[in-house]
């Protein structure tokens, strides 16, 4: 693991190594992308510099700029110029082409060598792309902006590894320097607010520029296509028509036929073609939009000794990408800004940060404190600044409101606050994304003592933290629409005016939208009086028909529960007869006066009278159950919740002391009362008056660590303080409420995990049916963490884990922050290098926790050449045996040949287990795992075992080596389940018959040559096949193999249409894709460009979310158009798909993608690109729309689904009528299989040996055809 970067700490500037490769500098700071090297920092190159630009003295690319293309060495390097200060060195050394090229000519390179280890660099994992030579990288250093550029002398340069020998030849470098007076833009404040359909105008006595007149062209076609869809409005559809109708057909027909408009369109979402950065089209593109040389406010420099918070929202370059991003949008997000002109703060600086914006698209409302009409000079903003004089109060803002636009975003601020250049940009990128969004809210800094500024970050969407505080203060966005239907804001309210409007707009989690970035600065004004807080919640409690009223403490509102009647509370405590613990905490837990309260207690010590009397008398009566088995914590637990007969279960370690707030239990029980709450914690403190958990934070210390960990109670975090309530993801179970029926509902506690983790994956089974999980503020419990069982986790709950936390791990925790540092449970900054959770995690599981995708890479193809080697007398063997063995023999061992598992929940691998499953359950087969690749073990079997937990006693190998593989136990059968575990089923000695599950043409997901060969040569091999649909049967056949068939069903446990969301027809059309860029087959290039196409035509009249392993990179110059959900639980796509109008396939091999078939068991209507091997499924208009792999096809057809709802009922209703006839039942559909597996030949109605625990015996079986081809 790379060591942690941290320049701050003693405030020296460093010289970077940027792009080591294997090249690494002792004295410097290493940086490369690749895991794999010798690095100090692994990540981005372009990322590394705009964090830690103020701390680089000097930046070295020793042979990396080679290695990029030529657009984005220039992005590096621009980068590089703008971010670090002037007068720093900057140098690059690359192979001098121009050199190599004379000596290739001379004959003193070969072309092997020209092409291997120069040109292309076959050699080398990353290849090269670009050749160079000194007056390439001169160009590229001045087109980046630097100055005094020289070229250096490889051989006494200072920073170049090879100076001397073979790799000293040919190389080539420059030098240059950072240059100063560089200048920071913004947005012009003076255009006026429909910028986005002005033309470009050229500069006074000079023709327009072929550039210019693209860009005017582009928005006259942009206002044709608005004006011949606004004529279509609402009336296509299945019977729509009409003389209007036709005219607009034919104005949108014209318009996306012309040639501008092709151009238009492709330009729309390719600024980065039509204006590179350091290009001269680029640079008048920002002369014509008008930019402004000085910026709207410094960046921030708020905590002790750290670097500003988010500098990167002041950027030059992206400022102008994003400027260039708002003219071109057809139907742009407008802005409301309210500015509260109170006494004390800076108007002027406001109305400064709001003409700096890099979103044009807004106006202004100044509301003074009275009716007296002042003189407003110096601070009057412009045209779209409107000042009222109808003072501060409900009334006056309200009157405003009531004249605003339903869609616009409103945002309330006070004279003095401020916003980045980018916020509003990133606002209206976050609903344009999503235009069911209705609230954005943004990090932001507060105005502390002595100038200093102190930053403040926030969480997702917490409706609990919500009822404590004012969390999102005035750094918020809300629809107009919904303002206004909560009445607008109430003078009652006082000073929390905004704290009561968000609580009575009573937000659902998936209309609100968090960045997670400091976009603006707010000056702190008066705190809000406690009885304004008091009044303002206790209002929302009455709405909501809670029996609580709201009191003040410390520096939060409380909530106390008052229930007409309190459930039964069965309070549970596992111990090894520990009566130093369990004895005190009998007794405060009858201190604690709750009326209806029994205990169950566990106990696995020793079962003696003398400590079976020790419970005689003790408070609460406990029932005692005595344990005699091997302790398992989710055991025990589940054990005494059975036995329990409360209504409420509250599940306590003995470790528990009760220490303080007698009320405490109430305050637990009445949370769970709470419909849409599930499980109920308590911030817990250590024997030294700290708090011990806070909340469980996942991806905290690699897997999960308890947030305010260390801190005493009632501190102020970047997050907020530790005294407000925390909606999170889990709660330690150390003390935890749940209501009986919502544990029920989930299985209880895993007993997958031994000791630790079964709370984690409590609260995240909890999440999925739809309920929130809440750490509740309170010094009444304390925690000696550890005293029953001590601080060892076993190694098998981390394997467990990992399969239930990876997707947070991987993603983030919702309810923490991804610029705090997951090293730390007491919140701070991210120091610069420091690992990401899931390379915390990775040692744990011993193994990278990478995701694989697709590469073109030749040393993967020569490594495959050498491993899946065969001779052609082994494939004879092969033959042979199976022809010596024709005779019908039921299996009672399988050995499976897997590849290793990157999740056990999807794709292939899944109908391998669900089959090995189906063989144990009905034919008592013995399954064995048989990994060809990457352990260790454990994490093998606990992923089978977390997605089919019948096979959790499977064995499981690892077989990476030949040695490995021949201590593999023989089997009845083998099966190969990839095309390169083909290989060792085809060679290992200990298969009696060897099949081969086929569940896609596999040769196809490469290009042809090496691995295409390889992969197509394992259809030769003699294994019997077992074909997932009728057609890879055929093909498989077609190499001359014997196979049989299945046809794909669904899991209706998760693929069904039941409670399928209903919105409004109003809203937008909700598109789901399943984004895997890294993955060819899934023609995501294709896809991106058909969805921006379809956003660009419906605007806010489509949603496009996403999920997957790979987020789709979204362009800088464009409105991003998807929202990324990332991978999903298995359990919660089945809930996604149900939310969705429509869904698009993407695939274009032989591979039966099950996509379509579960969005059409879901109720949602399926778009899908027209491959005839999806014919087992698919309909073209039927139950499906079928569309040309081309961008103009697909999108045109997406646009005729996402128009027209009958259309789309009809084709779901057809969808669901054949999945309920033919999909519904994977039983059903893998019945076949265990005859095949016993007679592959179809010998006929031959006798069938069958070998078991009685004995052999005979049976009849009916014969089945069988097709061969020798």
């Amino acid at each position: 693991m790379a060591r942690s970067f941290d320049a701050r700490g003693g405030g020296q500037a460093v010289r970077v190594n940027l792009g080591c490769g294997p090249l690494y500098l002792d004295g410097w700071v290493n940086v490369d992308s690749d895991p794999d090297v010798r690095a100090d920092v692994h990540g981005d190159a372009v990322e590394f510099i705009r964090e830690h630009a103020e701390s680089i003295s000097e930046v070295y690319m020793g042979h990396l700029i080679e290695h990029l293309t030529l657009d984005d060495a220039v992005v590096l390097l621009i980068t590089v110029a703008e971010r670090l200060a002037a007068g720093t060195t900057v140098s690059a050394v690359t192979p001098d082409m121009r050199a190599i090229f004379r000596a290739y000519l001379d004959g003193e390179v070969d072309n092997v060598i020209l092409n291997d280890s120069f040109v292309y660099s076959y050699v080398q994992p990353s290849h090269h792309r670009w050749c160079h030579d000194i007056e390439s990288l001169t160009r590229l250093f001045e087109r980046a902006g630097l100055i005094d550029i020289r070229p250096v002398d490889t051989a006494t340069w200072a920073p170049v590894y090879y100076k001397t020998g073979e790799n000293s030849r040919w190389q080539c470098g420059v030098r240059g320097t950072v240059p100063p007076n560089r200048v920071i833009l913004a947005a012009s404040g003076e255009r006026r607010s429909d910028l986005y359909a002005a033309e470009v105008a050229p500069e006074p006595g000079r023709a327009p520029t072929a550039e210019e007149v693209l860009l005017a062209e582009l928005r006259q076609v942009r206002a044709e296509l608005a004006r011949a869809r606004q004529l279509a409005g609402t009336q296509s559809g299945e019977g729509g028509g009409g003389p209007e109708l036709d005219e607009a057909r034919r104005m949108l027909a014209a318009v996306h036929g012309s040639t501008t408009y092709r151009a238009a369109a492709a330009a729309s979402g390719v600024a980065r073609r039509l204006l590179p950065p350091g290009s001269r089209r680029r640079r008048v593109a920002k002369r014509a939009l008008g930019r402004r040389t000085e910026p709207s406010a410094p960046p921030s420099r708020a905590v002790e000794s750290a670097a500003p918070v988010d500098p990167g929202v002041f950027v030059t370059a992206e400022a102008a990408l994003q400027h260039l991003a708002a003219l071109g949008v057809a139907r742009p997000q407008a802005f409301s800004v309210l500015v509260l002109a109170r006494s004390g703060g800076s108007l002027a600086a406001t109305l400064r940060s709001l003409e700096g914006q890099t979103w044009p698209h807004w106006r202004a409302a100044v509301l003074h404190p009275t009716k007296h009409r002042g003189s407003q000079s110096g601070h009057s903003g412009g045209a779209r600044v409107e000042h009222h004089h109808g003072g501060l109060g409900a009334g006056g803002i309200n009157a405003v409101l009531a004249e605003i636009p339903h869609r616009e975003m409103v945002i309330f601020l006070e004279a003095g606050d401020t916003l980045a250049p980018s916020c509003l940009y990133q606002v209206a990128a976050s609903v344009h994304r999503d235009p069911l969004i209705d609230l954005v809210s943004w990090d932001d800094e507060a105005s502390g003592g002595g100038g200093r500024w102190r930053p403040r970050l926030r969480p997702s969407w917490s409706p609990e933290v919500l009822l404590s505080a004012p969390y999102l203060d005035r750094s918020f966005a809300l629809r107009s629409a919904r303002a206004l239907v909560a009445g607008g804001v109430r003078q009652e309210a006082g000073r929390a005016k905004l704290w009561d409007l968000l609580l009575r707009c009573e937000m659902a989690g998936d209309r609100v939208s968090h960045i997670p970035q400091v976009l603006g600065r707010v000056r702190t004004t008066a705190a809000i009086p406690p009885g304004d807080a008091v009044t303002v919640v206790g209002q929302a409690l009455e709405r909501r028909s809670w029996p609580a009223t709201a009191r003040w403490r410390g520096d939060a509102v409380r909530v106390n529960w008052d229930l007409s009647s309190w459930p039964r509370v069965s309070v549970i405590v596992p111990t090894r007869h520990n009566r130093a613990l369990v004895g005190p905490l009998l007794d405060g837990l009858a201190r604690s006066g709750y009326p209806e309260l029994e205990a169950v207690i566990v106990d696995n010590g020793a079962r003696t009278p003398e400590n079976e009397s020790w419970y005689e008398g003790r408070p609460l009566h406990p029932t005692v159950i005595w344990w005699d088995r091997p302790f398992n914590y989710s055991a025990v637990n589940n054990a005494g919740a059975r036995a329990a007969t409360g209504g409420v279960l509250l599940f306590l370690n003995d470790d528990i002391r009760v220490t303080g707030d007698p009320g405490w239990l109430e305050k637990l029980v009445g949370w769970t009362t709470v419909t849409e709450v599930g499980s109920v914690g308590i911030q817990l403190i250590d024997p030294q008056g700290r708090i011990q958990h806070g909340g469980v934070i996942l991806g905290l210390t690699g897997f999960a660590g308890h947030l305010f960990a260390g801190l005493r109670p009632g501190s102020s975090t970047l997050l907020g303080s530790s005294s407000w309530y925390r909606d999170v993801l889990a709660v330690t179970a150390a003390c935890v409420a749940v209501r009986r029926d919502n544990f029920e509902s989930v299985g209880g506690f895993d007993e997958e995990f031994t000791l630790c983790g079964s709370d984690v994956a409590l609260g995240l089974a909890l999440r999925q049916r739809g309920l929130r999980s809440l750490c509740v503020p309170s010094n009444a419990l304390t925690h000696l963490e550890s005293a029953t069982r001590g601080p060892t986790v076993p190694r098998s709950d981390y394997f467990v884990s990992w399969w239930r936390y990876q997707r947070w791990i991987r993603s983030g925790d919702p309810y923490f922050h991804p610029r705090l540092s997951v090293e730390s449970t007491a919140p701070r900054l991210r120091r610069p290098g420091e690992p990401a959770a899931v390379e915390l995690a990775a040692p744990h599981v011993g193994r990278r926790l990478s995701i694989w995708h697709s590469q073109d890479d030749l040393a993967q193809a020569a490594a495959l050449a050498s491993r899946c080697r065969i001779d052609p007398a082994e494939v004879d063997a092969v033959k042979a045996q199976h022809r010596a063995h024709s005779a019908p023999a039921a299996p009672r061992t399988v050995n499976w040949f897997i590849p290793g598992i990157d999740s056990p929940f999807y794709g292939g691998i899944n109908t391998a287990l669900r089959l090995a499953t189906k063989l144990a359950a009905d034919h008592a087969v013995e399954n064995r795992f048989v990994v060809c690749g990457l352990g260790p073990e454990e994490y093998i079997r606990t992923g089978i075992a977390a997605a089919f937990p019948g096979l959790a006693s499977a064995p499981t190998f690892i077989a990476e080596t030949d040695a490995q593989l021949a201590r593999v136990p023989a089997a009845d059968a083998a099966i190969a389940t990839l095309w390169t575990t083909a290989y060792q089923v085809a060679v290992h000695p200990g298969a009696g018959r060897r099949f081969y599950l086929v569940q896609d043409f596999e040769p196809m997901f490469y290009p042809a040559g090496t691995i295409y060969a390889l992969a197509e040569e394992s259809y030769r091999l003699g294994l019997y096949g077992i074909c997932n649909t009728e057609n890879l049967a055929r093909l498989y056949r077609s190499y001359g193999g014997t196979a049989t068939h299945f046809t794909p069903a669904v899991d209706g446990a998760v693929f069904h249409a039941r409670h399928r969301v209903r919105r409004s027809p109003e809203g937008p059309v909700t598109l789901f894709v399943y984004a895997r860029p890294g993955h060819w087959r899934n023609c995501w290039e294709l896809a991106e460009a058909a969805l921006h196409e379809l956003k660009d035509r419906m605007g806010d009249r489509i949603r496009i979310v996403a999920a997957g392993s790979w987020a789709p990179v979204e362009s800088g110059d464009r409105l991003p158009a998807i929202a990324h959900l990332g991978l999903l639980d298995y359990a919660e796509t089945g809930d996604l798909y149900r939310s969705c109008d429509m869904g698009l396939a993407l695939t274009v091999s032989e591979h039966p993608s099950y996509l379509p078939l579960e969005l059409m068991a879901c109720g949602t209507s399926v778009v899908c690109l027209d491959n005839p091997a999806g014919g087992w499924l698919l309909r073209d208009g039927v139950n499906c729309l079928l569309a040309p792999r081309t961008v103009d096809g697909l999108v045109d057809r997406l646009e005729a689904m996402a128009v027209n709802p009958p259309l789309r009922r009809r084709l779901a209703g057809q969808a669901l009528k054949d999945i309920a006839e033919f999909h519904s039942d994977w039983d059903a559909a893998l019945g076949g299989i265990y005859d095949f597996l016993t007679d592959p030949e179809g010998v006929g109605a031959a006798d069938v040996l069958v070998v078991g625990a009685a004995g052999s015996h005979r049976s009849q079986r009916p014969a089945e055809g069988r097709q061969r081809h020798d």
